[in-house]
């Protein structure tokens, strides 16, 4: 199996480790729909790999299977302990690449479009639609 496939099979396997396990996909699929100058291939392995870090469903060493700007792009992509969001969000804007900044905004897409009718979620929304905005703002 060449490596593009390795790696592949691998995020996928840990993908369907997410606690909504379609999540990973949707960002995945979503990001490759964002016109953008980062690599495709790599844009959908952060995209399966997004939450992996910072929901804790993979150990850190699991991403040595991965080239370095894609292991970069999770880490980046993890909120830090203790980090409040709209920190977080400035530090994706402020020091993230394009592929980084490309399946965050994919990711605030998704999420918006799952909470945005969703009684009790309307705040959730609104914070995703300003993330979207803003990560827009700055192509």
């Amino acid at each position: 199996m060449d490596k593009r496939k390795t790696q592949v099979s691998k995020a996928i396997e840990i993908a369907l480790r997410h606690p909504d396990g379609l999540h990973p996909l949707q960002v995945a699929t979503e990001a490759l729909k964002i016109n953008s100058d980062s690599d495709d291939f790599e844009t959908f392995l952060v995209g399966l790999l997004h939450d992996s870090i910072e929901d804790e469903y993979i150990d850190e060493s699991e991403l040595s299977a991965f080239d370095n700007r894609v292991i970069a792009a999770v880490s980046c992509l993890s909120r830090k302990d203790g980090e409040e969001y709209w920190s977080y969000i400035d530090r994706i804007k402020d020091e993230g690449s394009e592929l980084v900044r490309r399946v965050k905004l994919a990711d605030a897409k998704v999420n918006f479009a799952r909470c945005k009718n969703e009684l009790g979620h309307q705040g959730k929304a609104k914070r995703y639609k300003r993330v979207i905005e803003e990560l827009k703002a700055l192509k």
